[in-house]
């Protein structure tokens, strides 16, 4: 990752005293004579130094949105009208593909702007570890768990709140299963994140109960839950192993990837099988 401070990138790490990734390669190539701190480069499996996906799904949600100010106002109208989380068109006429459309609309600046800004910041993150295979499940099936869950409490909606909030519980999970690779960093970042996350839902379901807001929280929770659950099952597992017989100037250690997606096709079906039986129950109880 590539907080500006402290976030490692999978492919190029930074210089950390004390990390227990880089203890032993440190004591390794630092030279007795030299006192200038020395740079250890670990390379992560499956992960990418370009969060190229996190920029395209913020490209597509802004130019949708913008197209009310280009399109003439009967087709925007009719495009929202027809695509937006209508709770009673989902139930009641099976318009099951509102559940994913709605995800990429917008109407408000502060929606938008809110957004954006909240997938930028986190997406970013994310996708550099987990790859961009991983990240674009968890947005997409995280995002859906999310409109499902709302029509169990009938709220209509729109936005990504959803599924950005898939990636939040996406990197809960990631840095809590690496808290012994990461150390403090990995602390830091779930204090952080959870520091967030609260914030987020109290804002939520205090503006909807002064009526000051109409907020999406069960989409927000439905999301978390959602991508919480994908990342545990097929998010990636990173461990350090010690090189053999490593060469003059190698690094003694390497990391390696203990969950390839390739093996995780059966954790997504049954995921996305349980996604089909929540919706089915909606549908059922909800006519």
């Amino acid at each position: 990752m590539s907080d500006q401070e402290s976030q490692p990138t999978p492919e190029n790490d930074t210089k950390r005293q004390g990390h227990p990734l880089t203890d032993i390669a440190e004591q390794a190539r630092q030279q007795p004579q030299k006192k200038v701190k020395q740079t250890v480069n670990l390379r992560f499996p499956e992960t990418v130094t370009k969060p190229r996906l996190t920029y395209i799904l913020i490209g597509i949600n802004i130019f949708i949105w913008s197209l009310q100010f280009f399109v003439p106002r009967e087709i925007v109208v009719a495009l929202f009208n027809g695509a937006f989380l209508d709770v009673d068109a989902v139930l009641n006429q099976r318009q099951i593909y509102r559940l994913f459309t709605a995800m990429f609309l917008h109407i408000e600046i502060y929606h938008i702007l809110f957004n954006s800004m909240a997938l930028y910041y986190i997406g970013q993150h994310v996708e550099r570890f987990f790859g961009r295979r991983r990240f674009i499940i968890i947005y997409l099936l995280g995002g859906l768990a999310g409109s499902i869950l709302s029509l169990y409490v009938g709220a209509n909606g729109l936005g990504a709140s959803g599924a950005v909030m898939a990636i939040w519980g996406a990197e809960v999970v990631f840095w809590y299963q690496h808290r012994q690779m990461f150390g403090a960093m990995a602390t830091k970042r779930l204090r952080m994140t959870a520091i967030i996350i609260i914030f987020n839902f109290v804002v939520g379901f205090a503006a909807n109960a002064q009526g000051t807001a109409n907020i999406g929280n069960f989409a927000h929770l439905g999301g978390l839950i959602g991508g919480s659950i994908l990342a545990w099952l097929i998010g990636p597992r990173f461990f350090a192993m010690r090189v053999k017989d490593p060469k003059p100037q190698q690094v003694p250690i390497r990391i390696v990837q203990a969950n390839p997606l390739v093996l995780r096709v059966r954790e997504i079906l049954f995921y996305g099988a349980g996604l089909a039986a929540m919706l089915l129950l909606a549908i059922v109880f909800g006519t």
